[in-house]
């Protein structure tokens, strides 16, 4: 959407800078209500949110269009849904879990280690009648998003797991000129 907005004035390159600003300013609130969740005293929310903003990497990723602070303000949102639901009970809290994990999936495919370690957190966390229900509200919507991903790459590229295994190549040998077309799964 930022591209839109300034491309009328011929600055449609800060639109990654702008948006990458933009998530991590939003992440601050986001500490914020982490840090009331756990019902820590007003002066540290204060102070870790302040740690935060003025750590030179979120100065540095926030104002140079890195997708780390997208990934961060989601994954984020998922720890506080993820309280949140340790606080409540309730699985329309643990919605914003899966909201998180989902919006970090978009932005970095890295986020897919976070979904058997939230998975397994949940699980240990609710009663045996209700786990199974619980994990699919945390993890699924991350999950369609990155059978999505697969699928566009399928299409695309041919490749199922292309975005993995492009950045393999990248250490690929310089006198093997076919290693950055070949692609291999190791499991």
């Amino acid at each position: 959407p930022f591209v839109l907005a300034l491309q009328p004035f011929g600055r449609a390159e800060l639109a990654g800078p702008l948006a990458s600003a933009v998530m991590a300013a939003l992440t601050l609130p986001v500490l914020a209500a982490i840090g009331r969740t756990l019902q820590l005293s007003t002066p540290l929310i204060a102070t870790i949110v302040g740690l935060f903003a003025a750590s030179p990497l979120t100065v540095f990723m926030g104002a140079n269009g890195m997708s780390e602070t997208c990934a961060g303000f989601f994954s984020a949102v998922a720890l506080l849904g993820f309280l949140r639901w340790r606080h409540d009970g309730r699985l329309a809290s643990l919605v914003l879990t899966g909201i998180g994990l989902a919006g970090s999936a978009m932005r970095r495919y890295e986020t897919v280690v976070l979904l058997p370690v939230v998975a397994a957190a949940v699980a240990v966390c609710v009663e045996t009648g209700r786990r199974r229900d619980a994990v699919v509200v945390a993890v699924l919507p991350a999950a369609f998003v990155y059978a999505w991903w697969m699928l566009a790459s399928r299409l695309i590229t041919g490749e199922w797991l292309y975005f993995y295994n492009v950045a393999r190549t990248v250490t690929a040998r310089p006198d093997d000129p076919d290693a950055r077309w070949r692609v291999t799964v190791t499991l």
